[in-house]
């Protein structure tokens, strides 16, 4: 970012091509906020001073918030929605604002790694009294290696790739969150 306005200011960089290189530095702006956010979320997260606000509410209403806001990028990627979503209210209790963080990290992470014109499934099944909450991608996959480190701060999977994708803390922070509520992510 430094040098590539150092260079727009000192007139290294021709008048045609400043455009592109402040695209440049746009994107990678975006990219360090995105990091800074998530690394105060998670410090929040992890520092235990993070209160959870506790109640009931319609898991399967969340989900459906939760799945429009990625109308578009849905859209973009030509991705088959399904949501199978059981019985039409399903009530919870936990903290809904930090349980709409974990399914939108996890609906972001499936858009974002889905083979286009791939499939996206939303499931909720009940079982032994708890809601279990799935989100299935056609992406990829995570390689068997990997699995154990997936919910690390920073870990991302197929550095060879240089994707730009994320910070490598959203699930990180999901596991957390988790964590937090006394349950289980897999």
């Amino acid at each position: 970012i430094q040098g590539f306005v150092q260079g727009i200011l000192d007139g290294a960089i021709h008048k045609e091509d400043q455009e592109a290189y402040l695209n440049t530095v746009l994107a990678e702006t975006k990219r360090l906020n995105l990091l800074i956010s998530d690394l105060l979320e998670l410090s929040k997260v992890e520092s235990g001073k993070f209160p959870l606000n506790m109640r009931i509410f319609d898991i399967n209403e969340l989900l459906r918030q939760c799945l429009i806001t990625f109308e578009q990028a849905i859209e973009n990627k030509k991705l088959q929605v399904e949501a199978d979503l059981g019985e039409n209210r399903l009530y919870v209790y936990a903290d809904p604002d930090r349980i709409a963080q974990v399914v939108t990290n996890l609906i972001d992470n499936a858009v974002k790694f889905s083979f286009p014109e791939g499939s996206l499934t939303l499931r909720v099944a009940v079982r032994e009294g708890k809601a279990y909450v799935s989100v299935v991608d056609t992406g990829e996959g995570i390689p068997q290696q990997d699995l154990p480190y997936i919910f690390e701060r920073f870990y991302k999977v197929d550095k060879s790739r240089g994707r730009k994708d994320g910070t490598g803390i959203g699930l990180s922070i999901v596991k957390k969150i988790i964590d937090q509520h006394g349950e289980k992510i897999w």
